[in-house]
């Protein structure tokens, strides 16, 4: 145990013919200031982008607490306030996984549709539209 030398003070215990020694620790100060907090690059990307999501998939304006006497109501409202942040960042990600256009059946010259079997159509498309199909 590693322990900081400012804040350590040895200690003389006799039991016996043995004399250990214990190193007691006093509680660091605590500081009143706030302790400079530095942002990743990272973590301000997804503050950026969590701000962005609000900002497009929101629903208005932060309803204001203070005003409200009742310590329930106010506790309910600051609730949903982060309910309706996290559908609004769901809603984002939501939108990443859409990207996908709606796809085309096209015959080639004089060809019709019905002619192509369900089991052609599943070979062609992707995996996720391929497991909705029943055979």
């Amino acid at each position: 145990m590693e322990v900081d030398e400012q804040y350590a003070a040895p200690v003389e215990l006799m039991s016996g013919d043995n004399i250990t020694t214990i190193t007691r620790t006093k509680s660091k100060p605590k500081s009143k200031l706030n302790p400079i907090q530095v942002m990743t690059a990272e973590e301000r990307e997804i503050q950026e982008s969590q701000k962005a999501a609000i900002a497009r998939y929101g629903r208005g304006e932060k309803i204001p607490t203070k005003g409200i006497k009742t310590r329930r109501l106010c506790e309910n409202m600051k609730k949903m306030e982060t309910r309706y942040k996290d559908a609004a960042i769901k809603a984002q990600d939501a939108e990443l996984l859409l990207e996908e256009q709606a796809g085309l059946l096209e015959a080639e010259g004089l060809e019709k549709t019905f002619h192509f079997k369900q089991s052609d159509i599943v070979k062609e498309v992707d995996i996720s539209t391929a497991k909705k199909v029943r055979l």
